[in-house]
């Protein structure tokens, strides 16, 4: 059996507190696949590109997924999208097919799949803690479902921002650590997407 490549590209430690190895060997193990699961990390650039263009190079590469702070980064690099992760230009996943690169972001339909799975979404409201990359896509299927509001909450206001001017401010809300309370009693759904 011929051997796969996947990978994980990340920050200098991810190896250190990620559990993907052990995930995705075994995941590879139950569907009777040869895998090489390699780390690339690093914070430098440079580094990123070279490493990654150097396992792009083989040819039993079949894709690996980005953590922060390389989500972004990764985008440009794609041939083709999923439409979800457009708008917000944030991808975790690259999938390697007959040359070409695919970009995906899989983290907030997951997320959407677990919630629609429990819950009605049309008409509800939700509260968001973080609107890093890892929640970005959420808005997208929740809106898609007719979702009433999305309250989000975040220390850095310009990620809230980058989201209303996706989304529109008539569905994502930006709201104050302090203001929180007044909110709760009227909300649907809790989601604390913080690391």
């Amino acid at each position: 059996m011929k051997e796969v490549i996947w990978a994980l590209i990340g920050n200098e430690h991810i190896s250190k507190y990620s559990i993907a190895k052990q995930l995705w060997e075994k995941i590879f193990q139950i569907k009777n696949i040869n895998c090489n699961f390699l780390y690339i990390n690093s914070n430098k650039k440079k580094e990123i590109f070279e490493r990654t263009n150097n396992i792009l190079e083989k040819e039993n590469l079949i894709g690996f997924n980005i953590a922060m702070p390389w989500k972004n980064f990764f985008f440009n690099k794609c041939e083709k999208i999923e439409i979800e992760a457009i708008p917000v230009k944030t991808i975790n996943t690259i999938i390697k097919k007959d040359s070409s690169l695919y970009g995906l972001n899989s983290d907030g339909k997951a997320l959407y799949n677990l919630i629609k799975g429990n819950i009605n979404i049309k008409n509800k409201k939700f509260l968001i803690l973080g609107a890093g990359g890892a929640i970005q896509t959420l808005p997208y299927f929740l809106i898609k479902d007719e979702i009433f509001e999305i309250f989000f909450y975040d220390i850095n206001i310009k990620k809230i921002e980058i989201l209303q001017s996706i989304y529109g401010k008539d569905k994502i809300k930006s709201i104050l650590f302090e203001n929180i309370p007044n909110i709760l009693k009227n909300l649907n759904l809790f989601v604390w997407s913080v690391l």
